[in-house]
């Protein structure tokens, strides 16, 4: 029982056995996530929950990537998509809601934004993908969601989109 617990929280529900992509699947699902919450609740409680749902992310996730990395004897496993909830999510940390209700299309740059930063991996995200154990797992996606929120808020507020 706990290990199937744990292995559907490291998979993200499951979307990190993908037959091929899970990345890529898991944060098709968190930009899906995310825009479901942007629809169904209430203006006033869901900039709490855009802030809040990384944090928890991430300290669930740490412990959750730890014990598989260290379980299944493979360093970052690639069906391990819990990071990709963690950082989608915080690719639109410096954006309204309000802005992206609006824009809706920007859930879509910011997923692509994200993508691109988690699988080229530069300015530092190599080093801390290089970090073993489930800290590592997670911070390098959590620099490229950081990376990703920096570059959609320059083109939300910049570009006449």
């Amino acid at each position: 029982m706990k290990t199937t617990l744990i292995n559907f929280i490291g998979s993200f529900c499951y979307l990190g056995r993908a037959p091929f992509a899970p990345g890529t699947f898991g944060s098709a699902g968190a930009a899906l996530c995310f825009w479901l919450g942007l629809l169904f609740l209430p203006s006033g409680v869901y900039p709490y929950f855009l802030y809040l749902v990384p944090v928890l992310v991430f300290a669930i996730g740490w412990p959750v990537c730890s014990y598989i990395e260290k379980t299944g004897g493979k360093d970052d496993p690639g069906w391990v998509v819990i990071d990709e909830l963690g950082g989608q999510w915080l690719t639109f940390w410096l954006i309204p809601c309000e802005q992206i209700v609006e824009k809706p299309y920007l859930i879509l740059i910011g997923f692509g934004l994200f993508r691109l930063f988690d699988i080229w991996k530069p300015f530092f995200i190599k080093k801390l993908d290089a970090i073993r154990g489930g800290f590592g797992i997670m911070a390098d996606d959590y620099l490229a969601g950081f990376y990703a929120a920096i570059l959609l808020f320059l083109i939300a507020r910049f570009l006449p989109l």
